[in-house]
Order: C-alpha cells, then sequence, then structure tokens
C-alpha cells in the first residue's frame, strides 16, 4: 500500500516500521544525530542521501529499536500469532547479540526488514530510518504525490476502439479522484478496455473501490473489508453509483498483471476478477492466490463475496 512505497520518504535516521496505518517510531533520540539538510529524494524508491550511510549507531540505540519493536509488533500486528513470533524472533536476535557488528542506521533496518519477512512473508512490513522525529499517527500527504497524476500514467485508445490505461499506484482517493475521473470520460465511448497493473504497487482502498466504481454499475456494495487489532474496528470500503459517468460492467474489461503488481494493485486486479469475470493475463504473479491471502501489518481483509478471509 501506500504506507510501503510513498511515506517511505517521510521517514528514511530515526528507526520506524512501517504498517498499514502509519509510522511507528522506534527510536527518537536517533534523529538529533542526522543533520536536517540531509532527507531522502525519492518518495517511491525511499532514495536516501550518502550521508545515512556514514551515520553510525551504538549499542543503545540497536537494543532502544529491538525493545520498541518486538513490543510494538506484539501489541499491533494484525495476526496475534505471527505477532508473537516477530517478537520472540526480535527478542531473541538480541540476547544473542546478532546485531553487534553493525553499525549503521540504514544496514540496521534492512537486516531488521530482511529478518521479520523470514517469519511474516509480509511484504508490506518494512523498518526504516529517518532523518527527523516521525509524525505521531497516520502519516501526511508529501507534496510529490500531487504530482503523480493520481497514480495514472498513460491514458490513450487503441486501434479497434480498445481504451488503455496504464496505473503505476492507486494514490489516496483524495489526490486520485480527478485523475480517475478524466481518465474514465475520456474512455468512456471505447468499445473495450485494458487496465494495466503489472507496475501498480498499490495505495488507498478507497481509490480502488473508485475504479470498482466505475467499472461496475447500480447499488454501491461493499468491496473490501478491513478489521483492525487495534480497537476491534471495522473498515468498510464501497463503491459509489456513478449513473451514466460509469464505463459499466458490460462491456469487455482485461487486467494485466505481473511481478510488480502488489497490494492495492492486486487488489484491483482481483476484484475486478471476482465481480465482472474480468479477463486477466498474468505474467509471473501469483494473482489468485495472493488476491485471496493479501497481508498488511496491522488490519486482516475479508471479501464479502467469498467470504474467505484474507490477511492484509
Amino acid at each position: 500500500m501506500l504506507g510501503r512505497r510513498c511515506y517511505a520518504a517521510l521517514v528514511p535516521l530515526m528507526m520506524g516500521f512501517i504498517g498499514l496505518g502509519g509510522a511507528i517510531p522506534l527510536q527518537p533520540s536517533l534523529a538529533a544525530q542526522t543533520p536536517d539538510q540531509a532527507i531522502p529524494r525519492d518518495p517511491l524508491t525511499a532514495g536516501t542521501v550518502r550521508a545515512a550511510d556514514s551515520i553510525e549507531i551504538d549499542s543503545r540505540v540497536r537494543k532502544d529499536v529491538l525493545d520498541t519493536l518486538a513490543r510494538e509488533l506484539e501489541s499491533r500486528y494484525a495476526i496475534p500469532d505471527i505477532a508473537n513470533k516477530l517478537a520472540a524472533v526480535v527478542r531473541e536476535k538480541e540476547r544473542a547479540s546478532a546485531y553487534k557488528n553493525i553499525r549503521t542506521a540504514p544496514e540496521f533496518a534492512g537486516v531488521l526488514t530482511e529478518d521479520l519477512f523470514a517469519v511474516a512473508h509480509d511484504k508490506h512490513l518494512h523498518v526504516y530510518f529517518s532523518f527527523a522525529p516521525l509524525p505521531q499517527g497516520p502519516p501526511g500527504l508529501p507534496p510529490e504525490l500531487r504530482r503523480m497524476n493520481g497514480g495514472i500514467s498513460e491514458v490513450r485508445i487503441l486501434d479497434g476502439n480498445v481504451g488503455y490505461m496504464k496505473l503505476y499506484n492507486v494514490l489516496p482517493v483524495e489526490l486520485a479522484r480527478d485523475a480517475v475521473t478524466a481518465a474514465f470520460a475520456f474512455a468512456h465511448n471505447t468499445d473495450a478496455l485494458i487496465i494495466d497493473n503489472r507496475d501498480n504497487g498499490g495505495g488507498d482502498p478507497n481509490t480502488v473501490a473508485l475504479y470498482v466504481s466505475y467499472l461496475s454499475e447500480g447499488k454501491p456494495y461493499v468491496v473490501n473489508t478491513f478489521h483492525w487489532r487495534e480497537g476491534n474496528r471495522v473498515e468498510q470500503f464501497k463503491t459509489t453509483d456513478l449513473g451514466e459517468l460509469a464505463y459499466g460492467s458490460r462491456k469487455p474489461v482485461f487486467v494485466l498483471t505481473g511481478q510488480g503488481t502488489f497490494s492495492g494493485g492486486e487488489e484491483l486486479s482481483y476484484d475486478l476478477q471476482v465481480k465482472r469475470s474480468g479477463h486477466q493475463s498474468s505474467h509471473g504473479n501469483q494473482l489468485g492466490r495472493r488476491g485471496r491471502e493479501a497481508r498488511h501489518s496491522r488490519a486482516r481483509r475479508r471479501r464479502p463475496e467469498s467470504g474467505a478471509q484474507a490477511r492484509h
């Protein structure tokens, strides 16, 4: 989702981990050791300046990070059994001094991410480092996102009056709505549509619901449900009846997926496959399995159409 890729720009040398709900600070004091001008450049790749590689951490920082990481995972990770396993691994690594030879924050963050993935196999769960204190609560929107055209890189009409949309993200709906509306208006009178999700790295489930709204019709229905562990909260994402503005459900829609299809990109592909019996062209990924078993760090997802529970 969006937090995995875009929010990394805000948090590359205070340690923190990213889940669906935002950034969780792990070591606040480390930020003071880093110059303010050393800011990560690329919100999509979490690219950082070279200065980060030379920022050293000591045993106190490693201990503070590991203690907080274990505690936060134990209390916040979506699936309690896996949360306990993750916390146990972190504590065992600390007892064994497994990270004693790691001296820089980027390396520490990378190794921790790999170790967490080995247990949870959750690509949304990352440890990052930050040059500034992490904001409390859900992250704000980086200004760079407003220049990303709603996550749509290309819209055109192919021979045979076939529409084509290439998506590389599903940005927050407040940023994506205008671009999505314009794209479907442009393709409205085509006889078929191709949604190219091969490089769609995910984003906002509200925006996924907006796409599904354009590709369906009639009474709104639930596309996705998140079951949050914190507060046992349930959040539903529904379609909207767009009337004549919708592309509708009667014309053929083809969805392209590939190794770059992730998170919300998988959700969109799977939702269209299930609701429209859409045509899928998959290039090397496992959309069918991942569509039913996607994970996020702090919420579970349930598909209303199948009753199958997905961890997302």
